[in-house]
């Protein structure tokens, strides 16, 4: 939870996305409340002693081999009797909660991140020193990202705006080049900026594309305010001393 409230309380979005994939409810406990789940911290606490205490004399060289060991004592725990009502943790389970529990979903679960982003002034948000572009419109706008280990999605106001194939190339960019998703970045340029097909700057290597080269971008934009159209598109003329 990354924000307490009593009603609606801002839980983490990749624990949300978790709960709506395999539709559970997520009700955070109270804020100083701990008799809100004093049944779950109950049979942690009781698991745990029970477990440690059959392997307190074990000595264990990997993570795999002391989750081994757990798995085995799990059923002889989940089987032990309770002491003041009949039945077991085994017994309830098959009674009350099998019947009631749902198959699982088709897919499996993709754990995805999310990070705030803002675009850009060349509309690029930029993740693990990569830029992914997103619709001109957004520019300077803050949006929300969505990581997989295959995909990068943009949303801006809980509505995706961009999805691209995740790159590890550090200093690149992806453009948005599907027509689902709009035009392509040249004629997106042209269309936008006045005569950009006569702004041609040579760039011998990497260092002026991306994100490093905006600051270089907005200078050059600025000069038809400046100076105007006319300047720019007007042959060039001997210096005279």
């Amino acid at each position: 939870m990354t924000k307490a409230h009593l009603y609606e309380p801002d839980l983490n979005p990749s624990y949300l996305e978790f709960a709506r994939h395999y539709g559970v409810a997520v009700i955070p406990a109270r804020r100083e409340h701990p008799k809100d789940k004093a049944k779950v911290e109950s049979g942690v606490r009781l698991a745990g002693m029970w477990i440690l205490a059959r392997l307190r004399k074990r000595t264990f060289f990997s993570l795999s081999e002391l989750n081994d060991a757990i798995a085995e004592l799990l059923p002889l725990y989940n089987a032990r009797a309770f002491q003041q009502r009949p039945g077991s943790r085994e017994s309830l389970f098959l009674e009350l909660e099998k019947p009631a529990l749902k198959p699982l979903p088709a897919q499996r679960y993709q754990f995805a991140e999310w990070r705030k982003a803002r675009a850009h002034i060349d509309y690029h948000v930029s993740f693990e020193q990569h830029a992914y572009s997103v619709p001109h419109t957004l520019k300077g706008e803050e949006l929300d990202l969505r990581i997989t280990a295959t995909t990068v999605e943009a949303f801006f106001q809980k509505r995706r705006v961009a999805s691209h194939a995740r790159s590890h190339r550090r200093g690149d960019l992806t453009p948005r080049i599907s027509a689902r998703q709009g035009v392509g970045r040249r004629n997106r340029d042209e269309r936008e900026v006045p005569h950009a097909p006569a702004l041609r700057v040579h760039r011998p290597g990497r260092q002026n594309s991306g994100p490093e080269g905006s600051a270089r971008a907005a200078a050059l934009l600025a000069v038809p305010r400046d100076g105007g159209t006319k300047d720019l598109r007007a042959p060039a003329r001997p210096h005279r001393p």
